[in-house]
């Protein structure tokens, strides 16, 4: 790879950390689905001219879309109104894990003893992560970011019944079919958007300004561009990162404390998604990473 290559993708996983804390911030000054549906409409204005031509397997795009777009992204912002910002970076990171026990059930992939040691060590690392003394502690926040991993886990298995679809066009596509549920969820289950607009107006839009040009044009677009170019065993050392950072920062940004729990139980889960992603995943292809990305 590279040297600017490098600095590329280290970029890439530093903003997707940042993004995560950033995100929290966002949750605190508005409803936080109301963020993410605003969050969309500008990208899908943005990518209007990638929705052509229209794809054929629109209706399989459609639920790719919710799983990964819309739905998972519903539970993880919601997720952060009770559970802190380094627990949700580090359970997203099941989303590889659980795609790939899919990829089993459904695709029939085989799997032999490396990666099921890495989705092991991945489950340990974030048991290890959120146990307290009373034991697993299944509070909201948790749950909604485990089942933010699984819908994200979901997607990238039913992205493999897709015809090859362009990155830009489909993050277009994905963005359109979002608003849906983002919309419903807001406009039925949330208030207080606009006197959240008005009152924290310059907070949300710089979040907002943060989120669209450097988490989804520039990370997306340039891990996608970079996926193309070197194979994936090259690339997700660096993606790997991505958690490290949203804890790091997390820590200077919402002054969350860094226990020797969360580090430990960080480490051991990257290190199990680390084995399965260093692994040849015929059934899941480069969709793979994708499962440990998006945030």
């Amino acid at each position: 790879m590279s040297f600017r290559d490098l600095i590329l993708i280290l970029l890439v996983a530093f903003v997707w950390g940042a993004n995560v804390p950033m995100s929290a911030i966002a949750v605190k000054n508005s409803p936080p689905v109301f963020f993410v549906l605003l969050r969309f409409i500008i990208l899908t204005i943005l990518f209007l001219p990638k929705l052509l031509p229209i794809p054929k397997q629109l209706g399989m795009l459609f639920f790719v879309s919710l799983c990964m777009g819309g739905l998972s992204f519903i539970a993880q912002f919601v997720a952060l109104l009770t559970t802190s910002a380094s627990n949700l970076a580090i359970i997203a990171q099941l989303s590889l894990p659980l795609a790939t026990i899919l990829s089993i059930i459904f695709l029939k992939e085989k799997v032999r003893w490396k990666r099921g040691l890495g989705m092991f060590l991945a489950f340990s690392g974030v048991i290890f992560v959120i146990y307290k003394p009373h034991g697993i502690d299944l509070n909201l926040g948790n749950i909604l970011a485990f089942a933010s991993a699984l819908l994200a886990a979901i997607g990238t298995v039913l992205m493999k019944k897709l015809e090859p679809i362009e990155p830009l066009r489909f993050q277009a596509w994905n963005s359109l079919f979002s608003l849906i549920p983002l919309f419903l969820y807001t406009l039925f289950l949330e208030h207080g958007q606009f006197e959240a607009l008005e009152t924290n107006s310059k907070t949300i839009g710089l979040i907002l300004l943060f989120s669209v040009v450097f988490v989804s044009i520039y990370g997306h677009t340039m891990y996608f561009h970079l996926i193309k170019k070197y194979e994936v065993t090259q690339i997700m050392p660096f993606t790997l990162m991505t958690p490290i950072w949203a804890v790091l920062l997390s820590s200077v940004i919402l002054h969350e404390k860094i226990t020797l729990q969360i580090v430990f139980g960080g480490l051991i889960s990257i290190a199990g998604v680390a084995l399965i992603a260093m692994r040849d995943n015929a059934s899941l292809g480069k969709n793979t990473a994708t499962t440990i990305t998006k945030i």
